[in-house]
């Protein structure tokens, strides 16, 4: 059974890194924390100029892979613009803020409320989107203008409003 769910999974970041290589317009969907894993490398190493991550927090358990922290450091040191927002520091963020701060990204933090929402954006063009923070399913799209520059806009007014 393991050895089925990893299999699994190798399959679901090989599908999602096709998506990614062939700038695929296909928006799909992804329900697990592997899934969203997967996503994020991808977005990571395919990042050219930005990624803006808005998250309720930095939960360990989301950002601690080794494959996802690799991708975050080498996009930095491709001199891809990184910025995080977050609504609320926790003590499981320690690593991760820590993994951040020594690349030198700030972290800013301030309170939006009646947000209940995660993302990702990068370039203006990819994005995952997690509709419900205390969910784990998101729908996400390798090359989305339109949807890719709501996030963005949305990522900016957040700073503007607590920066």
């Amino acid at each position: 059974m393991a050895e089925e769910k990893i299999d699994a999974i190798i399959a679901y970041h090989d599908a999602v890194k096709k998506l990614f290589d062939n700038k695929s317009t296909q928006i799909f969907s992804n329900n697990s924390l592997e899934h969203a894993t997967a996503i994020l490398i991808e977005i990571f190493k395919h990042a050219e100029e930005h990624v803006r991550i808005f998250s309720y927090n930095l939960e360990e358990k989301a950002w601690s892979n080794g494959d996802l922290r690799k991708a975050i450091a080498d996009a930095y040191a491709r001199d891809v613009d990184i910025k995080v927002a977050i609504q609320k520091e926790t003590v499981s963020d320690t690593s991760i803020s820590d993994f951040f701060k020594q690349l030198g990204v700030d972290i800013m933090v301030g309170r939006a409320p009646d947000v209940v929402f995660n993302f990702v954006e990068a370039d203006q063009k990819m994005f995952r989107f997690e509709e419900d923070k205390n969910i784990c399913h998101a729908v996400a799209c390798a090359n989305n203008n339109e949807v890719s520059m709501k996030l963005h806009d949305a990522f900016d007014c957040f700073m503007q409003k607590v920066g």
